[in-house]
Formats: C-alpha cells, sequence, structure tokens
C-alpha cells in the first residue's frame, strides 16, 4: 500500500485491535493446547508479533516462559495490561522480527495470526525466518499461523472486496481488501465507525502459496516437520482455508 510502512499497523490498530479488529480477543483453547504441547513444561516460548498479548498470556498462565516480542509500543502496552490483569509474568521486548537474532534461544517459537504475511513483503520474511530459526534450541519448532490463498477466499477473481465484520450498539466496523495476484498482494483497511466518527486501519498482506512457504523456509535452514489446517491437527488439504506450519532446524 502506496505511503504505509506495514510496520505501522500495530500503534494505528493498538486502539480497536480487541474490541474491534479480532474474532476473538483470546485465544482459542484448541491453539494454547497444541502450542502447549510442542514446548517441553516450562519451557521457552517467543511469541513473534505478539501484538496484545492473546496467546502470550495464556501461554504464560499454563507455566511457560513466553517472551513477547512486538514493533509496536501501543500493541506492548495493552499486552503489559493483560498480563498484569491475569496476573502472570510475561517478558516483554520491543523490537523487529526481522532482524537478528540475540544472544536467546528459545524451546518454541510463534507467529501467529497471519502477522507473517504482514512483515512488508518476501525480503523481510526470509529475514524473519532466518532470525527466528536462529533463535531455536537444537530440538525447538518453529509455528506459523496464515491463510491459506484458495480460488473461494478470492472470490470470483475480483480485485475488490467489501465485508461487514462486525456490528455492535456503538459501532459498525467494515472490511475493504485489494487484491494483486500478480504480486499476491492485498491492500487492506479495517474501517471503524462509531459516534465519534472513522477511523481507518490500513495494513497489507504479502502471501504465499504452502509450497512456497516451504521452499523459503528451506532456503533460510528450516525444515517442515507438521502442517495441519487447524489447531486441532487436522491433516492440510489444498482446500484448507487456514494453515498451520510447524519447522524446525
Amino acid at each position: 500500500m502506496d505511503g504505509f510502512d506495514t510496520r505501522d499497523f500495530g500503534d494505528v490498530a493498538a486502539e480497536f485491535y480487541d474490541t474491534h479488529l479480532v474474532r476473538n480477543s483470546v485465544a482459542p483453547e484448541d491453539q494454547i493446547a497444541t502450542l502447549r504441547s510442542l514446548c517441553r513444561p516450562g519451557g521457552t516460548v517467543l511469541d513473534a508479533g505478539a501484538g496484545t498479548g492473546r496467546t502470550a498470556v495464556p501461554l504464560a498462565a499454563a507455566g511457560l516462559q513466553v517472551t513477547a516480542l512486538d514493533v509496536s509500543t501501543a500493541m506492548l502496552d495493552r499486552l503489559r495490561e493483560r498480563a498484569a490483569g491475569a496476573g502472570v509474568a510475561v517478558t516483554v521486548r520491543h523490537g523487529d522480527m526481522a532482524a537478528p537474532a540475540g544472544a536467546d534461544r528459545y524451546d518454541l517459537i510463534t507467529c501467529l495470526f497471519n502477522t507473517f504475511y504482514m512483515l512488508g513483503g518476501h525480503d523481510r520474511q526470509r529475514a524473519a525466518l532466518r532470525a527466528l530459526g536462529d533463535a531455536l534450541t537444537p530440538h525447538g519448532r518453529l509455528v506459523l499461523e496464515v491463510f491459506n490463498p484458495t480460488p473461494e477466499m478470492f472470490g470470483a477473481g475480483s480485485e475488490l472486496s467489501l465485508r461487514l465484520r462486525q456490528v455492535t450498539r456503538d459501532s459498525v466496523t467494515l472490511v475493504a481488501r485489494r487484491f494483486s495476484y500478480d504480486t499476491r498482494t492485498i491492500d487492506v483497511q479495517e474501517i471503524v465507525l462509531t459516534g465519534d466518527g472513522m477511523r481507518l486501519v490500513p495494513h497489507e498482506m504479502v502471501y504465499l502459496a504452502p509450497e512456497d512457504l516451504d521452499a523459503m523456509a528451506a532456503d533460510c535452514g528450516l525444515t517442515p516437520a507438521e502442517r495441519w489446517s487447524d489447531w486441532q491437527r487436522t491433516p492440510w488439504k489444498p482446500d484448507s482455508p487456514l494453515t498451520v506450519a510447524v519447522f524446525v532446524r
């Protein structure tokens, strides 16, 4: 999207994120259960692109040592509030997951809710895979959750779509999308209408076919270990709307 740095999304969206922009403000129970099963008891977790903590905080409540990484200070402020309200400890790091890894190593690294597609292009996605892979322990796992770009997702091939996301007593939220099939880019405007006026929350997603994601990961020294259609570990199929991909070094 011209003139917009996708890294600004969190600071723009934080005010409305949990209330208007996501279906579940807390991660689903099956997601938390599956992630727990992928990590040793009391193990270390890095939630990359942690946002407001809807996954990081439940994982910490489950007894894991969680570090939450996000490029948005506004999102991390809300994460701190959520962790304090839940009475759990989460280590908070402000930073870019595409930057080189530091000295810390993790048993489990997560990048969820399509965050990987919002990094700003394939070069930054490769950089993130390298950095996150370097931050794994020898037997660690990297888990990505992204949408699967099926033909059904794009409708009848239209370049534009408008969808009603949410209606409440005090607000209406719409989602406008512009698809570019050649560049595999989706420009998105989340439109939040309230009694106080209208707010626009723009962002951009650059997506990959599952086989291209595997190839990119391989170039970064990662090996596919599992691929599911949901958090209940349903075997993945080409028409699955969701991809949960697990990688190891």
